[in-house]
């Protein structure tokens, strides 16, 4: 047994400040249904649980009460089924954990917090970002530490790799009140290991950083792909650039998301596969390819959306994309394409392969199994933020005022 309330570690030693109901029990917090934004540090989107497959589905309020106007981030989920987020509830504003049944269990009020996603470490350390620095608290929600910034502007998503250590970029407000872009990385102890500056004041070019399997830190700054080593060092660079209009500066605006192999995959005006030594593999011939997840099976998943005379259409298509033969042919090489409604900022692919993305039409999620063929449909009249799947094939879905789950009814 856990003395002193302590926290159950990889040998069955007692760590630190939890233990559920006194027994202690080999705790592995990287195997947690939903980690850190993408899943996991390769942002892939391939969980190792299974989602539902049935349209006949239990749609329930989690949290919140519309009349309260209640607002959600994205959540991360523990091996227990507890639920940590950002969430501002009947105007509390801060970092909420519940159980997987919606029950509070525990609140911290924070009103500069970001709604980013946290990210859980491997020690079971939840990791949160907020205007004023980096906030930890641990598997049962205390507060750790802080780390204090001037000023942090975040609309990208941190990532932790296999040793702990949490990294993040950020448009931010230097002590000298000039401003810069940057990522950084911070120890589990919260103390900053180091920092990349990117000389530039330029708001909103960073991407979220993403983490090979051979722990190199990938992340985008406006044109430019950079790779870098655990301990901050540059290993390369790649800029793109739009061949088909004279060498016209090509943005990257979409997060990398990284294979098993460690192929990098980014949308410029493209969708590019970069090798780990930073060539470009492939470029698709279709403009405006977004790749969103992988699968098991060799798939690359992604989005495209259409211009229309109104403005980017409502509707767009998933495309399931041959990783293999796309290598081989030096272009994308689809196997199967299906129309979608809304512009999903995260998809999941489950263990058995099946692809869930957001219907915005209706406000909910569709299912796809991995030949393409729709498993359902489901509306829950609001729906925002990045939906995450858990235990028990339930979906968690932050709405406008509500917090929605999805499962199978029993």
């Amino acid at each position: 047994k856990c003395e002193d309330n302590k926290i159950c570690g990889s040998n069955k030693d007692c760590l630190s400040d939890f233990c559920e109901e006194g027994i202690c029990q080999s705790q592995d917090f990287s195997n947690s249904p939903w980690q850190m934004f993408g899943y996991n540090a390769q942002r892939s989107g391939n969980s190792h649980l299974s989602g539902p497959t049935t349209d006949n589905l239990e749609k329930r309020i989690f949290i919140g009460d519309e009349s309260d106007k209640d607002y959600f981030g994205s959540l991360v989920i523990a091996p227990n089924g507890n639920c940590y987020l950002a969430a501002s509830i009947k105007k509390a504003k801060g970092i909420y954990v519940f159980d997987s049944e919606g029950n509070k269990i525990w609140f911290y009020d924070f009103p500069q917090l970001s709604f980013s996603s946290p990210a859980i470490g491997p020690d079971g350390t939840v990791y949160f970002l907020s205007q004023g620095g980096v906030v930890a608290v641990n598997a049962q929600g205390r507060f750790k530490w802080k780390l204090d910034f001037k000023y942090l502007y975040i609309d990208t998503f941190p990532v932790i790799d296999e040793s702990g250590v949490f990294y993040f970029s950020a448009f931010y407000q230097k002590e000298d009140e000039s401003f810069d872009n940057a990522i950084f990385a911070i120890s589990p102890q919260g103390i900053k290991l180091w920092e990349k500056s990117l000389n530039s004041s330029e708001d909103r070019k960073l991407t979220s950083p993403a983490i090979g399997p051979d722990n190199t830190i990938y992340f985008g700054f406006k044109n430019i792909l950079y790779a870098l080593d655990p301990d901050g060092s540059e290993k390369w660079s790649l800029e793109f650039t739009d061949l088909s209009k004279d060498e016209e500066v090509a943005n990257i605006l979409s997060s990398p998301i990284i294979s098993s192999q460690g192929v990098i995959y980014l949308r410029s005006n493209h969708l590019q596969a970069i090798s780990p030594e930073g060539q470009i593999i492939w470029s698709s011939a279709a403009r405006g390819l977004i790749p969103r997840a992988f699968s098991s099976d060799g798939t690359l998943y992604a989005t495209l959306y259409p211009a229309s005379t109104g403005g980017w259409s409502t509707f767009g298509y998933l495309y399931a994309i041959d990783i293999l033969a796309s290598e081989t042919n030096k272009v994308e090489t689809i196997k199967w394409q299906n129309k979608i409604w809304g512009s999903p900022s995260t998809m999941i692919v489950d263990v058995q392969g099946n692809i869930y993305t957001v219907n915005s039409s209706e406000a909910g999620v569709m299912a796809f199994d991995s030949q393409g063929n729709e498993l359902f449909d489901k509306g829950v009249r609001s729906l925002r933020g990045y939906f995450v799947l858990g235990k028990d094939e339930t979906i968690y879905l932050p709405g406008h005022y509500e917090f929605y789950t999805v499962n199978p009814l029993e």
